[in-house]
């Protein structure tokens, strides 16, 4: 009734910090102590995932690629792929170059041919910094910004989002404004806009 009454579906044994939906029905939500809840029927019901991730890590992000396949990441440093609903996950070494890299996510967003993006800030170098996908979240490369722009500009966003197949996103963050910012595949070095 657009809003007007709600019931509660479920009280989850943690704190949730995102849900991500598939248009076939099926939601995840994350959170707080490596909680991975699902409902495949559109949030009407709820039940955690098989396999959680470690009790010390923060979900702060999911998001849905295609068919049965997901990606979450989180505090601190993490980031993992499951292709069966959360059933067995798949821990994604992002950067293996930088062993000092230490990240919190921001945002992570997939479009409908499985392009994705992960922005989040890096606290040990003090940093931002941005990573893309071209096969469904299966490997990952970070890159420069073709205009020359600070990667300082990514701690400001909040969320991000593809329509459709298009390989520009929307990005929100904490001003007014809402950007976009285009990933460009079929360069080396990767970059972006």
């Amino acid at each position: 009734d657009n809003g007007i009454h709600w019931t509660k579906a479920i009280a989850l044994p943690s704190a949730i910090y995102s849900i991500a939906t598939a248009e076939t029905g099926t939601c995840m939500a994350v959170g707080a102590r490596g909680m991975v809840a699902l409902s495949m029927d559109n949030g009407l019901t709820w039940e955690l995932s098989a396999t959680q991730a470690d009790t010390a890590i923060t979900l702060r992000r999911a998001a849905f690629v295609n068919d049965s396949t997901w990606v979450i990441a989180g505090d601190t440093s993490y980031a993992a792929r499951t292709t069966d609903h959360g059933t067995s996950w798949t821990t994604l070494p992002l950067d293996r170059s930088i062993t000092q890299k230490v990240y919190y996510p921001l945002a992570l967003a997939f479009n409908s041919t499985g392009h994705g993006m992960l922005i989040g800030w890096n606290n040990y170098l003090a940093s931002a910094f941005i990573y893309s996908t071209f096969d469904g979240g299966a490997t990952w490369q970070t890159g420069e910004n073709t205009l020359g722009d600070p990667a300082s500009q990514l701690l400001y966003v909040s969320d991000i989002a593809f329509p459709d197949s298009s390989l520009r996103a929307m990005s929100s963050g904490n001003s007014t404004r809402i950007s976009s910012i285009r990933l460009i595949p079929d360069s080396l070095p990767y970059l972006y806009e």
